[in-house]
């Protein structure tokens, strides 16, 4: 898995976009988790080891190292930030919301920051040389 150089370039490049799209979520959303601390501090916790993996990864020329390391990313994003405890806030407020301006206002976002990442993982995703650099 990973073995090959451009599944590794193809692979850092997601993680790096998704690494952007998470830790800008983190930004907009401070504010609003001054009230929620706990999610808080697991999100900057899992920004600061997603950081020293992705250092990590830089320094290495081992496709598999980089891959292993996104794995490991991506799993430490599930146990820390998937187990805070949600304080104050609803199981599943979008979905249970009676108003459908609110359903389509987060779909919308939804959408937006999907479109956005992808196209993060576009602008990042590795290029063959040209003949001439060859």
């Amino acid at each position: 898995m990973f073995g090959r150089e451009a599944d590794a370039a193809w692979t850092h490049a997601c993680w790096r976009a998704g690494l952007a799209a998470f830790g800008l979520g983190v930004v907009f959303s401070m504010i609003a988790a001054r009230i929620i601390w706990g999610r808080m501090a697991a999100s900057l916790r899992f920004l600061a080891l997603a950081a020293i993996a992705q250092v990590l990864a830089s320094w290495s020329s081992r496709p598999r190292l980089t891959g292993a390391l996104a794995l490991v990313t991506f799993a430490l994003l599930l146990w820390l930030v998937g187990g805070a405890l949600l304080v104050l806030h609803p199981q599943d407020p979008v979905r249970t919301a009676t108003s459908v301006a609110i359903q389509l206002t987060f779909a919308a976002s939804f959408a937006i920051a999907t479109g956005l990442t992808s196209w993060t993982v576009l602008a990042l995703r590795p290029r063959p040389l040209p003949a001439a650099q060859r």
